[in-house]
């Protein structure tokens, strides 16, 4: 909504815009093959049915045309701190996303919905520091998510904090995804 009224506003004001438009990804409004390409970025994760919207992205891309896809695999965040409340916090992290493994099933929507010759890169975001992750993923969101729903205690989650700013100060904290 904030992209679609940023468009109106700059093609008001008389500056090249591409446009944007508020649309169900499950039935764009778009005529079939409208596209050159198609790029879709931490969306999937979200949406009800990922496969059908990858579909719809087929459709409205030319045939030859492309797609960039990027879309994070939850399961996979790690802290350097083991154990059981981590584990608690890294599902409920998980647990906030529709679909927190859609990165990993990637190459089957794209091959579902007739994609051919894809290619992928994978990469890892690290994070040095609490309170840099916090402002990518957050993790106190986690922490209160894990509490409120019984899988560890509020107690666990504050030592568990207590302990993510320690690793921090000290130069050992690490956290991948």
């Amino acid at each position: 909504i904030d992209m679609v009224r940023a468009t109106r506003h700059r093609a008001a004001a008389g500056q090249r815009c591409v446009g944007a438009v508020q649309a169900d990804c499950h039935a764009l409004p778009f005529a079939t093959g409208a596209f050159d390409a198609c790029r879709i970025e931490r969306v999937l994760q979200h949406v009800e049915s990922p496969g059908r919207a990858v579909a719809e992205c087929r459709r409205v891309v030319r045939p030859g045309g492309g797609i960039v896809v990027f879309e994070p695999d939850w399961e996979s965040l790690k802290f350097n701190s083991c154990g059981a409340v981590s584990a608690a916090i890294v599902a409920a992290n998980a647990m906030a996303h529709r679909h927190p493994a859609v990165g990993k099933t990637l190459a089957s929507l794209l091959a579902h919905a007739g994609f051919r010759d894809v290619r992928f890169e994978t990469g890892t975001a690290e994070w040095n520091s609490i309170e840099d992750t916090e402002r990518t993923i957050s993790v106190s969101a986690a922490v209160r998510r894990a509490v409120k729903a019984g899988a560890i205690s509020a107690s666990d989650g504050a030592a568990w904090t207590a302990e993510q700013r320690q690793l921090s100060a000290s130069g050992r904290f690490r956290a991948t995804l």
